[in-house]
């Protein structure tokens, strides 16, 4: 069943546009994910890389296309079918499908990606999972509740200081030092930003005085939602970690704030040139 309180699509896309920054850098091997045809003018970037989401290990597919929506959506819903894969959800808001086949899943998500050098082509990320990843399970599960929820499953960042008090929500790993972590906290945003501000410096990370203008255009579409948001950039070295908190929608009935880190992401799907 589809997630149906709506009132909170802002925050799952801003966890989804996370979530899919995360499927990069370990090399599987599932023959299916390698061997998956592609649309017509479209091409790869990646191809079935493993990643751990919440202890769960899953391969993604990564490609660019100049299709449109409606027709990389028919032809998924197409080739999956044939293969034996049978669609159990479509969120058409997010344009993301879900697809089942013996146990397994299979996501098909599409971003228009007009924030690009390549405007008006589209961003399609394709993962395979032994588990349900349904991020409105998740939120059900965890996110707002009346009295803050325990820690999801999975583990924290070893030499990233947690935010005291605070509830972890999600957490993707690679092998390769790609790090995504969501957190939940009943503490402000401001409150957030001072705590890391203060914190990473100790463990050798350099606040950036001004962010990536190339990153923030990506976000442009979610300015008005991003309004209230601490968005902070740190680099050690050849590292780079971003700490967003941004508070929970209004109609949540008890304020909270969602804490994201993001950890030498955004250089691997993004180098420079691209």
């Amino acid at each position: 069943m589809m997630c149906a309180w709506h009132s909170k699509n802002k925050i799952k896309i801003m966890i989804l546009v996370f979530f899919l920054w995360g499927m990069t850098f370990c090399w599987a091997m599932d023959v299916e994910m390698l061997k998956l045809p592609l649309p017509r003018e479209s091409q790869n970037i990646w191809q079935d890389k493993s990643v751990e989401v919440n202890n769960i290990k899953v391969q993604a597919n990564f490609l660019t296309s100049n299709l449109g929506k409606e027709e990389l959506s028919k032809f998924y819903q197409e080739l999956l079918g044939q293969n034996g894969w049978k669609l159990t959800d479509h969120d058409e808001d997010q344009d993301i499908m879900c697809f089942t086949r013996n146990g397994n899943y299979f996501y098909v998500a599409i971003v228009e990606d007009a924030g690009r050098k390549d405007a008006g082509r589209s961003s399609v990320y394709l993962v395979k999972s032994p588990s349900d990843l349904r991020l409105c399970r998740t939120l059900v599960d965890y996110f707002f509740k009346p009295e803050i929820a325990p820690d999801a499953e999975g583990k924290d960042a070893p030499d990233i200081p947690r935010y005291p008090g605070s509830r972890r929500r999600l957490n993707i790993f690679t092998k390769e030092e790609g790090q995504f972590l969501m957190y939940e906290t009943e503490a402000a945003p401001k409150e957030v930003e001072g705590f890391y501000r203060k914190m990473l410096t100790q463990y050798g990370w350099e606040l950036m005085p001004q962010l990536n203008p190339a990153l923030l255009a990506r976000f442009s579409e979610a300015r008005e939602a991003l309004k209230n948001v601490c968005l902070l950039g740190f680099q050690r070295g050849q590292e780079m970690l971003f700490i967003t908190a941004y508070p929970t929608p209004r109609e949540v009935s008890k304020a909270r704030t969602l804490i994201s880190i993001t950890r030498n992401f955004y250089q691997e799907l993004y180098p420079e040139g691209e």
